[in-house]
């Protein structure tokens, strides 16, 4: 069939590959093709592109070589006499459908194409926003159709009446923050990168999301349903078909962010100004006589209350979120003193909680159990992990200390939020008789680093609650198995969970100028697992958590870990590796 293919009309324009047909010995095929179209090999471009046009005399010219019998569904060619090429085929032999080249494409007019196009948007737009947005661009719709008057639907999903929100976190702490949000109430689904819950949600609920969830990175807001867009003006019209009146309020100003994937509209500084030009339309028609504007304005010169917006498109669907805090949620407010790569407050709760570290709650019989009785980090830095821990002991919500959320809407409620606040929060006790068993301490053999954990505890309020104090993890009296006097006895059983360095952004013990071909970090987990082997053995049980760069390097310790979860810490890849002590129960220490 190569033969035929070749000597096909279907190419109709030999070119630059004729010494390729020429060495084939398909001169006279192509010469006789050309005849019929009424050019030669050596004709110019434009005498070929007059005769592409004469379509309908070309057809007719090679009608007489097409015959199709309507018996048998065949067609027949007398190849033989004419091209001195088919002689695989007699002079009326027939020749299968299945081997003969397709037919020729047929000629698309404007209107076919807008037929065609009005198909593909009609089949796209299966979840667009309501009748309006569902309507493709008027430049792809026929005139008529454009004559037609839409009448707007009710938009669905748009705050303040009927709200959808997604609530995202760091990649690999899904599961906790479902189970946290599981906690308040919500019925959710598991996303990539969050947390969405399967029904609307109120103002309480998302007061609620911020005071009470430890892993969750940011609470958005839906607004309204995904729509498609394929062009600047025709986002700018959909944008402005929403009825923002309801939602902003003031003379506001939005941190537009955008970000698109495999889409039509690929310009942000363009899209950001298409979609600020909608609401100010929105705003315009409106509520004309107040004159409202909202602007757009970096992150360091915005004030407290302005709003972010999340434009995200992905295969020419626009879907509109808002922030409704500007700072993420996992910062808590009370870290104002830093050391070196301090670890973030949601990976530290996340530690906590995969490890099982909770609060002690008789009044509530369905509250877990505490396992531990005391708390340690001999590398606490900045004290995050600690204080996260005396905050889940104390009974502080993670949120108390953050600002009012929805600035700059209607959702805007701060007396509610200090309602809400006071409800849950709990009094700090302060006497050593209410402080139940838990028993925390920290260390770090900084100084800065010890004074910067001091302060920031005194800010979150459990500076009581914690002993800070200066010291390697081989001087310290919890870890340490010859000290018998019960002051220096620590509590037991014990959770150990710390950061220590990754060797990356701190350098370890011995440092990158070390001759040694032993790792520098791994003299360091030798010392954390034999002293926890030594206490476990001698009726001390002590576990750990220790969020490790490089699990292999971990477990040339002997350590029987388990990973618990694994996630991203300032662009680094991590994991958080817990070891059960050998007198708790070893299927206890597989969950997760």
């Amino acid at each position: 069939m190569r033969q035929f293919r070749e000597e096909s009309p279907r190419k109709r324009f030999p070119g630059r590959d004729n010494d390729r047909r020429k060495s084939r010995g398909l001169d006279e095929a192509w010469d006789q093709e050309n005849s019929l179209h009424g050019y030669g090999r050596g004709s110019s471009r434009r005498d070929r592109s007059r005769s592409f046009t004469g379509r309908q005399s070309t057809e007719r010219s090679t009608a007489k070589y097409n015959r199709q019998d309507s018996n048998d569904g065949r067609i027949f060619r007398n190849r033989a006499s004419k091209s001195g090429l088919g002689k695989k085929y007699s002079d009326q032999e027939s020749i299968p459908l299945e081997e003969e080249l397709d037919p020729e494409p047929k000629r698309m007019f404007r209107k076919d194409w807008i037929k065609l196009r009005e198909a593909s948007v009609e089949k796209a737009t299966g979840s667009s926003l309501g009748q309006v947005l569902d309507q493709p661009s008027p430049r792809i719709l026929s005139k008529a159709k454009q004559k037609q008057i839409i009448k707007p639907a009710p938009i669905a999903n748009f705050p303040p009446n009927d709200m959808k929100m997604f609530v995202s976190c760091l990649p690999g702490l899904e599961p906790i923050l479902k189970a946290e949000m599981e906690a308040l109430g919500f019925d959710c689904n598991e996303e990539a990168g969050g947390v969405s819950p399967t029904s609307t949600v109120s103002l309480e609920d998302i007061l609620n999301c911020h005071i009470h969830l430890g892993t969750a990175s940011h609470v958005f807001i839906r607004c309204g349903n995904p729509f498609s867009a394929y062009g600047l003006k025709d986002l700018k019209k959909k944008v402005g078909l929403l009825p923002w009146h309801q939602f902003l309020r003031g003379q506001g100003q939005l941190l537009v962010r955008v970000s698109s994937k495999k889409s039509k509209l690929n310009h942000k500084t363009a899209i950001r100004t298409a979609v600020l030009d909608g609401i100010n339309e929105s705003l315009k028609a409106k509520e004309p006589e107040q004159n409202r504007t909202v602007t757009n304005v970096k992150r360091d010169s915005a004030d407290e209350e302005a709003l972010a917006l999340l434009v995200r498109i992905e295969h020419d669907q626009v879907l509109l979120s808002v922030d409704t805090s500007q700072t993420p949620i996992h910062r808590r407010g009370y870290r104002l003193e830093t050391a070196k790569a301090p670890l973030r407050e949601d990976l530290a709760f996340a530690m906590l909680h995969s490890a099982g570290w909770c609060m002690h709650d008789p009044t509530n019989p369905k509250a877990p159990v505490p396992t531990f009785s005391g708390f340690l980090d001999p590398f606490c830095g900045s004290g995050t992990i600690a204080i996260e821990a005396a905050s889940i002991a104390a009974g502080l919500p993670p949120g108390r200390l953050r600002p009012v959320p929805l600035a700059g809407t209607s959702l805007y409620k701060p007396q509610l939020w200090r309602q809400r606040l006071g409800k849950v929060v709990r009094k700090v006790p302060k006497k050593e008789g209410e402080r139940k068993q838990f028993q925390i301490a920290a260390s770090d053999r900084d100084a800065g680093a010890v004074a910067a954990a001091i302060e920031n505890a005194k800010r979150a309020g459990v500076n009581e609650w914690i002993d800070i104090q200066q010291s390697a993890i081989s001087a310290h009296p919890w870890l340490n198995s010859d000290s018998t006097s019960e002051k220096n006895s620590g509590p037991y059983p014990l959770l150990v969970a710390t950061n220590p360095p990754f060797g990356m952004r701190i350098a370890a013990a011995g440092g990158k100028k070390s001759k040694s071909k032993v790792h520098p970090l791994l003299p360091l987990y030798q010392t954390l697992i034999g002293r926890q082997s030594r206490l476990s053995a001698g009726g001390k049980p002590v576990s750990t958590i220790t969020l490790l760069q490089d699990p292999n390097l971990f477990r040339k310790t002997g350590a029987d870990m388990n990973i618990r979860f694994s996630s991203q810490h300032g662009g680094i890849p991590v994991a958080a590796a817990f070891t059960a002590a050998p007198t708790l129960d070893k299927s206890e220490s597989k969950e997760g």
